[in-house]
C-alpha cells in the first residue's frame, strides 16, 4: 500500500457493485475529494456516505463451521462449552472437571467476534445482547464494564489475558501524613512558610552579629533614649531580648511508612509467545489494575 493509499480513505459506493476477481475495493486519494460545490461531487460524496452506513448496518456472516457451542449456566454465571473450535481457546478458557468453562467477558468477546454460540439449558438461545448485561450487572460479582472492555481491548492487540488471583502491596512508601496525602497543595505551602521563616531567622542572627550594637548605640546617642524595636511590641529593647522570645516549633510530619493498601490485579497478560501454554503460563508480561 503506497503513500497515496494510506492517506485516502475507501470509497463505499463500490461495496454496492458486484466486485470484480481480483479487483479491489477502489481508494480515492484527498485531491479527488477537493471541494468545489459543484453538484457532481456532492452526488458522488452522498452516494459514498449511504454506501458507508449501509456498509456498516449489514449483518455479519460467519461460517457455522468454526463456530463453536455454549451452554450458559445462569446459577454459576459461566458458559460451558460443549463443542469447542477454532484456535481461540489455546489461550481462553479453562478445564473444570473436564469441561471448557468461560467467564462472562471471555464469552462475550467470542461472541463478539463471531467465534461462539450460546443457548441455555432449555435450548434458548442467548443473545449477545442478554450476556453483555450480565457483565454490565456484574450477575457473577466480578463483571463490569471497565473489565470487559479492558480485557476485549486487550484480546485485540493479540495478548494472552487471563484472570489473576494475584494481590500486590503498594510498592512505594505513602506518607500517612493528612496534609501530604490529603492537601498536598497545604503542605507544600506549609514547607515553603518554614523555610522562609527559617531563613529570615538566620538573616536577624547575622545582623545581630554585625551591626546590632552599632544600631543601638546610634539610636541612644540621637535622642538619649531607647526605642523599643518593634513598636507593637514594647517589650523587646534589644535583638536578644527579640531572640529569646522566638520558638521554632518542629514539623508534626510523621516519617514515611510502608503503605498498607493493597493493589487488585485484575488481569494477567501474556505476550503471545510460541512456547506460552495455557495450563503453565508461567509469569506475566504485564498485569493490569481496572481502575473503576
Amino acid at each position: 500500500m503506497d503513500a497515496d493509499i494510506e492517506e485516502g480513505f475507501a470509497d463505499y459506493a463500490t461495496l454496492k457493485q458486484k466486485k470484480r476477481k481480483g479487483k479491489d475495493i477502489s481508494w480515492q486519494g484527498q485531491k479527488d475529494f477537493e471541494p468545489d460545490e459543484s453538484i457532481t461531487q456532492h452526488e458522488k460524496l452522498q452516494a459514498s456516505h449511504d454506501a458507508m452506513f449501509e456498509a456498516l448496518t449489514e449483518k455479519r456472516l460467519v461460517s457455522t463451521k468454526g463456530i463453536s457451542k455454549g451452554v450458559f449456566d445462569r446459577d454459576a454465571q459461566l458458559v460451558l462449552v460443549r463443542a469447542p473450535r477454532g484456535n481461540y481457546f489455546q489461550s481462553i478458557g479453562r478445564s473444570v472437571k473436564g469441561t471448557l468453562t468461560l467467564y462472562l467477558e471471555e464469552a462475550c468477546f467470542l461472541m463478539n467476534v463471531g467465534q461462539l454460540q450460546i443457548e441455555d439449558y432449555e435450548g434458548n438461545s442467548i443473545s449477545f445482547r442478554d450476556l453483555y448485561v450480565a457483565v454490565l450487572n456484574s450477575a457473577d460479582g466480578w463483571s463490569s464494564f471497565e473489565r470487559y472492555q479492558t480485557y476485549a481491548y486487550l484480546k485485540r492487540l493479540g495478548y494472552h489475558v487471563i484472570r489473576s488471583d494475584a494481590i500486590l502491596p503498594i510498592s512505594h512508601n505513602v506518607n500517612h501524613h493528612p496534609l501530604t496525602w490529603m492537601f498536598p497543595i497545604t503542605a507544600i505551602a506549609i514547607k515553603y512558610t518554614i523555610s522562609t521563616v527559617r531563613s529570615m531567622i538566620d538573616r536577624m542572627k547575622k545582623m545581630w552579629h554585625i551591626g546590632c550594637r552599632t544600631k543601638l548605640l546610634w539610636v541612644w546617642q540621637r535622642d538619649h533614649t531607647v526605642h523599643p524595636l518593634l513598636p507593637r511590641i514594647q517589650s523587646h529593647f534589644n535583638y536578644a531580648s527579640i531572640f529569646s522570645a522566638l520558638r521554632i516549633i518542629p514539623s508534626s510530619q510523621s516519617p514515611y511508612v510502608p503503605s498498607t493498601r493493597l493493589h487488585v490485579i485484575d488481569y494477567d497478560v501474556h505476550k503471545p509467545l510460541p512456547t506460552w501454554k495455557k495450563t503453565n503460563p508461567g509469569q506475566p508480561t504485564y498485569r493490569v489494575s481496572v481502575c473503576r
